[in-house]
This record gives C-alpha cells, sequence and structure tokens, in this order.
C-alpha cells in the first residue's frame, strides 16, 4: 500500500516546456504508478500546507505537538529521540579522505558523531544507536554515504555531493533498518544530460523496513531523488518520506517498487 497526504496541490515540475502539473491526491497517486514515464520532478513543499497536526497517540515530534499525518513517531522504532541533542561522545573535523565508522551506542543513549568541519569522499557507517551529524561527504566516485550496516540510526543536517558525472549505477546514500535520514541534502550524481548512457545514481535507494526520510533535499541525480525497493533485487517496508524538496533529476523524485506500507506525507 502507498498512501499519499497532505499533498491537496500534489505537483510535479520538468524541467522544459511540456511540465507537468497534478492538481490532485488522486492525479498524484495515478503519478506514482507512473514514475517510469517521468523525467525529474520539482519542489514538493514550496505550495503546500503546513502538517495537520495529530493527537500525542499518533506520535509528535520532539514536543512540538505535532508530525507529519499518517506517519508513525519514530522514537519506538529508533529506540531515542532523533530531534533530542545528546552528549558528543566523538568529533571529526577536517579532509579525512575514506573514513570507516563502527560505533555503537544503546537504547536511549546514542552515540553521537559531531561531523561539523569534517569532509570525506567516501564514507561507511555501522553499528547500532548510532547519531551522525553536520558533516559532509564530497564523492570522488559512487561511493558517498553507506550506513546498510548502521541499524537504530540517525543521520541529520548531513550533505552528501556528487562529482556530476556519470561513475555508474546505485545510491549515494543507504541506510539500514529502523534509521533515519533528517535534513540534510544529497546532490549531483551523475550525468544527467537527455543523450548519456543510463546510469541510475539514486539520491537514497532502499530495500530495508522501518525508515523514516525527513525533510530531504535531494536533487540533481542522474537517477531518482528516493528509489524505494527494486523491481528484481527486492521489497522494502514501512518507509515514511514526510517534507523535503526533490527536483533536477534525470528520472524522478520518488519511486517505488514492489513495496509495502508506504507513506508519503
Amino acid at each position: 500500500m502507498i498512501s499519499i497526504l497532505d499533498r491537496p496541490l500534489a505537483r510535479c515540475i520538468g524541467s522544459g516546456p511540456d511540465a507537468a502539473r497534478i492538481s490532485s491526491v488522486a492525479a498524484a497517486s495515478l503519478l506514482l504508478a507512473m514514475t517510469a514515464a517521468l523525467s525529474g520532478c520539482g519542489p514538493l513543499t514550496s505550495s503546500y500546507p503546513a502538517p495537520v497536526p495529530v493527537t500525542a497517540a499518533s506520535g509528535t515530534a520532539a514536543g512540538t505537538g505535532s508530525m507529519y499525518r499518517g506517519i508513525p513517531d519514530p522514537v519506538a522504532i529508533l529506540g531515542f529521540d532523533p530531534f533530542a541533542d545528546y552528549p558528543v561522545d566523538e568529533t571529526f573535523s577536517g579532509d579525512l579522505g575514506r573514513g570507516v565508522l563502527d560505533r555503537r551506542g544503546t537504547p536511549g543513549d546514542p552515540y553521537v558523531i559531531e561531523a561539523s568541519g569534517a569532509v570525506w569522499n567516501d564514507l561507511e557507517l555501522s553499528g547500532r544507536y548510532v547519531i551522525l551529524q553536520n558533516g559532509t561527504v564530497r564523492a570522488v566516485g559512487d561511493d558517498g554515504l553507506a550506513a546498510w550496516r548502521c541499524e537504530h540510526c540517525v543521520i541529520r543536517d548531513f550533505e552528501v555531493a556528487g562529482p556530476q558525472r556519470n561513475v555508474g549505477h546505485g545510491s549515494a546514500v543507504g541506510l539500514g533498518n529502523s534509521s533515519m535520514w533528517l535534513r540534510g541534502s544529497i546532490h549531483d550524481f551523475g550525468d544527467r544530460r537527455y543523450e548519456a548512457p543510463e546510469n541510475d545514481l539514486h539520491g537514497i535507494k532502499t530495500l530495508g523496513q522501518d525508515q523514516w526520510i525527513w525533510e530531504a533535499n535531494i536533487y540533481n541525480m542522474a537517477g531518482d531523488s528516493i528509489q524505494i525497493g527494486d523491481a528484481s533485487r527486492g521489497a522494502a517496508q514501512r518507509v515514511y518520506v514526510a517534507g523535503g524538496e526533490f527536483r533536477g533529476n534525470r528520472e524522478n523524485c520518488i519511486d517505488v517498487k514492489d513495496s509495502e506500507d508506504i507513506v508519503l506525507s
């Protein structure tokens, strides 16, 4: 099941004169089923009302009293509050080349990596109960931030920037199960020219479960901003996309394949 909520004026805007406008939730639902036929998407936030407030029983975000409609509170699955400030356990800065980090926190006490001022060429993150915040990956190839093996992890206010050329197929960011991407940006992976060979470089591609992608800015990708599931390699389940801006891609803003319990709010 795919649910689209809080999109009364859902628009997909192409880069050329044949830009398309979808003017109802029903049409937006049909749009998702036809994502293979689309080329690039426009802003998903600029003209939409604020998320509809919901009751505390449906979850609240950092005590604000509201959350994106139809999406469960991530705290119970993550094991900690992804919006809260926890003590920093480790700090990185400077040009760091390739990074491999394996860190372990505990429920209620995540291991916090403060990376403000840090720049990696690519980064592999694994472990459990981790927050990675405020850093940058400036990729030289198709490897961006690989966090497939990090469960109960939150990546927040992070930038993953690509080399703006064809570097093959894959995704700039991979998320593990029971994890969250919060704010931040992913951009400029692959060759987006019309005449370029296919190079499916997606912003985030997931085959996982229980993942939240909130308020991400993902743009200028040769593939999709977000691809959920794969027609031949497997399905994703319980993935929640809320807010954010997805634009300027060669393919789609959000592509859902063979997956279940997906909510776009």
